[in-house]
């Protein structure tokens, strides 16, 4: 996903408008902190999480470009709809 999903030039302009962390638990201790603390077994894996910080969705596994912007359209649709505001 690094070499074709992100560089993605309609991923790009997606991700503009959404809050994206990056990390990798095995070069960073933060990552790492944080794959422990969300579980993470399998990689990539994307968390969804709302304002609170808490898990709304995960997306486990490579994606195309539009699958993943598909995919991450319905979860903010649906977290929209409950009221929620998320953030990746």
């Amino acid at each position: 996903m690094t070499r074709e999903v992100y560089p993605d030039k309609e991923f790009t302009e997606f991700s503009k408008s959404q809050i994206f962390m990056r990390f990798f638990s095995d070069t960073e201790v933060e990552g790492d902190l944080l794959a422990r603390r969300f579980r993470v077994k399998v990689f990539p894996t994307l968390i969804v999480l709302n304002s609170k910080g808490n898990e709304v969705e995960r997306i486990v596994g490579e994606r195309s470009a539009p699958d993943l912007i598909d995919e991450l359209t319905d979860i903010f649709e649906s977290a929209s709809s409950r009221g929620e505001k998320v953030v990746i």
